[in-house]
């Protein structure tokens, strides 16, 4: 029993099938679909939970196309209609990772501008301001600055 998975793992040396990997595929390509939506919500408990499933799942899959890679037999002796349902759930795969890769890039994007900004505004009042622009600021009084007259006809 695999502990990360609930169940009977890649770990455990796991007989697979072209079928079960299909099976990973797809139930990882609907993981990542929910996360990206998680994602676009904000719902920080989904996407953690989300996590630990999509973690299993993508160990699973690895080991899955390994056992392909060292037998590519196991997909092309399969019969036609396995290799279509394969094929099928392989362009899911990938187009759910895309979404969930644009996805989770954009909410670390945005977490960092978020923190960016935050240590900006706490140097900005904190640290000592240095320069004429702090002694003097157009259209306020200052009293260490004396107006003047410029002539220009001379």
């Amino acid at each position: 029993m695999n502990a990360a998975a609930g169940r009977t793992g890649p770990a455990m040396n796991h007989a697979f099938t072209v079928e079960r990997i299909i099976a990973v595929m797809s139930e990882l390509a609907a993981v990542m679909e929910e996360e990206t939506k998680a994602v676009g919500k904000a719902d920080v408990e989904a996407v953690r939970g989300l996590l630990k499933r999509k973690n299993s799942l993508i160990a699973e899959y690895t080991a899955g196309a390994n056992a392909l890679s060292a037998n590519p037999a196991m997909i092309t002796g399969a019969p036609e209609k396995t290799r279509d349902r394969f094929r099928t759930a392989g362009f899911r795969l990938a187009e759910a990772s895309k979404k969930n890769a644009a996805a989770l890039r954009g909410a670390a994007n945005a977490t960092q501008r978020l923190i960016n900004y935050i240590v900006n505004t706490v140097k900005d009042e904190a640290l000592p301001r240095h320069g004429y622009n702090n002694l003097v600021e157009m259209g306020k009084y200052s009293p260490t600055c004396r107006p003047m007259a410029v002539i220009r006809t001379a």
